[in-house]
């Protein structure tokens, strides 16, 4: 994972490289607020069961004091409007974080679009010969959609998830480092065993995909570009044939991909909530009482269901940018070789002219 991680940050420029690491930094900081916000729901649990909070003293107790409140009613409702505050603003950032991203990524979209397509222009008409039209098309429409707007987007949000992932965890260890190690045990084999059972078939049809992506567009441009010849030699049911037959194993190899997909949120969401059911008996069967770890089994459910669908989440974007290699193979070289240019300052200028190409 790391050498594909090397070699996507590779086609960015220094300056874009820069601009991956701002974002990387805001993710770290959106994921800290992840955690800040679900770490305070268990002094509220706590204090919300203990009436008898204020008269014992602390700091939150001095504070209460010197802010007039008085109450141990009136601390839980000024507990809780500050914590209000701190979810809309942790969501204001999440949303200003992701809109950053997304320019980036569109921009960046953008930009890669141009400069492969005049790379393609610029190759000597040998290559041209050598190389489907189609396939070149692919390249420029879905392949560089692939890469940008679903590879890069997943390798973006799986960093973001597990630094999240990281941080909660290191939250749950402060409150019970026991339950907390089975947790990350549970859902480290969870995932490894996931990804290990699903790995060969999502690569196995991301090869399919890309391979009859291109097939069915080739008889689509030619049938439709040469529609003169195969209405004169009556070929509209060969065309037809051979697209049915490509389109049928691309879109077979999309749907099994979408299947494959939702399998992990079903396996981890049966496994997650029988470990906490499971919790309970285990905690009550060694001498707990069910008032005792109501407020752990609080945050522990909270960090569950956050984690949850953060592991979900994460085999998501793995299985996304496995699923979207074939396309960035195909592109890599060329988009090594663009961004070369732009380094060197030589980017391709193509001038307009009505002289013509002379001819020997």
């Amino acid at each position: 994972m790391m050498q594909l991680f090397q070699r996507i940050i590779a086609i960015f420029t220094p300056r874009e490289r820069r601009y991956c690491l701002f974002l990387a930094c805001c993710m770290a900081i959106g994921a800290l607020l992840e955690a800040v916000g679900i770490g305070a729901i268990f002094p509220l649990l706590s204090i919300m069961g203990d009436p008898a909070y204020l008269k014992r003293g602390g700091v939150v107790a001095g504070l209460a004091v010197k802010l007039g409140i008085g109450s141990h009613s009136g601390l839980v409702m000024t507990l809780a409007a500050l914590l209000l505050l701190f979810y809309l603003f942790k969501n204001f950032y999440m949303a200003w974080q992701a809109r950053v991203q997304m320019t980036f990524l569109e921009r960046s979209q953008v930009f890669y679009a141009g400069r492969l397509f005049a790379e393609y222009l610029n190759k000597p008409y040998l290559y041209h010969l050598e190389n489907n039209s189609v396939t070149l098309l692919r390249n420029i429409s879905s392949g560089v959609l692939s890469v940008f707007s679903k590879m890069v987007v997943a390798l973006f949000a799986l960093f973001a998830e597990i630094v999240t992932a990281l941080v909660i965890f290191g939250l749950l260890v402060l409150l019970d480092p026991v339950v907390s190690l089975t947790v990350a045990v549970l859902f480290g084999v969870l995932m490894y065993g996931v990804l290990r059972l699903f790995r060969k078939k999502i690569a196995r049809q991301s090869e399919e995909r890309n391979k009859h992506l291109a097939v069915y567009m080739k008889w689509i441009s030619q049938g439709l570009g040469s529609i003169k010849e195969t209405k004169i030699l009556r070929k509209e049911d060969f065309f037809l044939r051979e697209f049915d037959s490509a389109y049928s194993t691309f879109s077979s190899s999309n749907s099994s991909f979408l299947f494959l997909n939702q399998l992990p949120r079903l396996c981890i969401e049966a496994i997650v909530v029988s470990a906490l059911l499971l919790l309970i008996i285990a905690k009550i069967a060694l001498g707990a009482t069910p008032a005792d770890i109501v407020p752990l089994l609080g945050v522990l459910a909270l960090a569950a269901f956050r984690l949850m669908p953060c592991a979900h989440r994460t085999i998501l974007f793995l299985n996304d940018i496995k699923f979207n290699l074939p396309a960035f193979k195909d592109l890599e070289a060329d988009l090594l070789a663009s961004r070369q240019r732009e380094q060197q300052g030589k980017p391709l200028l193509f001038q307009s002219t009505d002289q013509k190409m002379p001819f020997a």
